[in-house]
């Protein structure tokens, strides 16, 4: 795999008086990703063997090799403009607003070769497709200082895809101040959002994958018990009917500063979800089918009832899904005489994470504490600077324990650290080593198949040792 990415930023700030200032932007960025697999099975060779009965077995091998190639592209070029200006004098100072305009281009291609294209090649997969959409987008803030301990904010963006319509995306604000007590400040938010899916999930280029899953209705139909879980051949796609997701938020929090240097939160997050764009596995296709009986399209069985091949990939949740998490945070440092020592402490506590117990049925569970959604996660970060040359790193990452939502099988939290050192001597730029899983801690394995719990959680990396050097001009 060779990836190429460039990335070009253009900006220019400057000021039409004391109160209004502007800022312009332009951004090219080109990706380009060209993947190339060899020693893949042509059918098309393999039937040439055949029909020419070849017996030589190098010749024989030589014609069954194919090479495949994904040649993948993404342009966007984006053209950004805003202007901010003072409005009116208010009791606690003067409300300000800021304007901006947004427009830009997206073009997407995922290319794969001919024979891939055709279903000639065994163990791969491809249908080209090629995507494109504009966006223009209008946003406008604003902050009014109500009075010395109270401030109010609102903004609302209007977005127009050439794809996906329009819409608006407004959001609410206050931030106060408790009269009284020095340090304590409130905060509250309500919002709403809207995101149209990437060009990638809707005309991306289909992949193979030898998935494991559980076949029930299979199983059933054999009259097989207990049911094996096997690889079946699963085709990963992507899907031009994926509709826009779309969220509404409310957040509110308590921050206070005490002791000179420390610094304590605690904020609440409620996030509704409407048609969330999520993965379909080949578990969940397989779900599916269980529950209608061999109704799911995207299965196809042999006269036998056996699985020939499923097709994954994504699609829009059938009903709302909540999230509730608390987020808390300590922050401090010290000034001394060997250095500053500072710490942050950041922890995520999940209240509720709706998910489908059984996917397309709509019948929600809370997931909190499952595999994939822990109720803790909680990072450290300890630094230590002294002057403007020497510093250090220690960061420690926990991810809480969990348990199976099948089974008894629970699974102990996971930790992590990673630490570094560097020197900085300023015009010669700065060195740093480190390394990432200092402990070299292991992915958790599932105790019967020794494969991993999770993938997506856990690091598989192990530890890796780490020199680098960096300096700007």
């Amino acid at each position: 795999v060779n990836d190429t990415f460039t990335d070009i930023n253009v900006g220019l700030q400057g000021e039409f008086s004391d109160t209004i200032s502007w800022d312009l932007n332009y951004t090219y960025s080109n990706y380009v990703s060209a993947s190339v697999g060899q020693y893949y099975l042509s059918y098309a060779g393999l039937e040439y063997n055949f029909n020419y009965n070849i017996q030589d077995f190098d010749t024989f091998i030589n014609n069954i090799k194919t090479t495949t190639l994904n040649d993948d592209r993404q342009k966007l070029e984006k053209v950004f403009a805003g202007m901010q200006f003072d409005l009116f004098e208010m009791s606690g100072g003067t409300a300000s607003a800021y304007l901006a305009a947004e427009y830009y281009e997206v073009t997407y291609a995922a290319l794969v070769d001919a024979q891939s294209e055709a279903g000639l090649v065994g163990g791969s997969a491809g249908n080209s497709a090629r995507g494109e959409r504009d966006v223009t987008a209008i946003a406008a803030e604003a902050i009014f200082p109500i009075t010395d301990y109270l401030e109010l904010d609102a903004a609302v963006r209007f977005d127009d895809y050439s794809d996906f319509g329009s819409a608006t995306s407004p959001r609410v604000g206050a931030t106060m101040e408790v009269p009284g007590i020095d340090g304590l400040v409130l905060k509250a938010s309500y919002g709403q959002g809207f995101r149209a899916p990437d060009l990638s999930d809707l005309y991306g280029a289909t992949s193979f994958s030898a998935e494991s899953a559980t076949d029930y209705y299979g199983c059933e139909l054999a009259a097989q018990d207990p049911c094996p879980s096997r690889q079946f051949d699963t085709y990963i796609g992507s899907n031009p009917l994926l509709d826009a997701e779309k969220s509404e938020t409310f957040s509110i929090g308590v921050e206070y500063s005490f002791l000179d240097t420390w610094k304590a939160s605690i904020n609440y997050f409620d996030l509704t979800l409407e048609d969330s764009i999520d993965y379909t596995s080949a578990q969940d296709q397989l779900d599916v089918d269980f529950q209608t009986q061999g109704g799911n399209p995207n299965v196809q069985r042999s006269q036998t009832g056996s699985v020939t091949r499923i097709d994954a990939g994504f699609q829009n949740a059938v009903t709302d899904v909540n999230r509730q998490v608390l987020d808390l945070a300590v922050s401090t440092s010290y000034d001394t005489s060997v250095g500053i020592f500072s710490g942050t402490l950041n922890s995520s506590y999940y209240l509720n994470y709706d998910a489908e117990l059984s996917y397309g049925t709509g019948n929600l569970y809370d997931a909190v504490g499952s595999l994939g959604f822990p109720e803790w996660r909680t990072n450290f970060l300890l630094r230590w600077d002294l002057g403007d040359s020497w510093f250090s790193t220690l960061n420690v990452d926990y991810i809480g324990e969990s348990q199976s939502v099948i089974s008894d099988e629970k699974w102990d939290g996971w930790t992590t650290a990673n630490i570094a050192v560097g020197y900085n001597t300023d015009s010669w730029g700065t060195f740093t080593i480190g390394a990432t899983n200092l402990t070299d801690e292991d992915p958790i394995l599932d105790a019967s198949t020794g494969e991993m719990v999770e993938e997506l959680l856990y690091d598989h990396t192990g530890r890796v040792w780490f020199a680098r050097y960096t300096i700007e001009f």
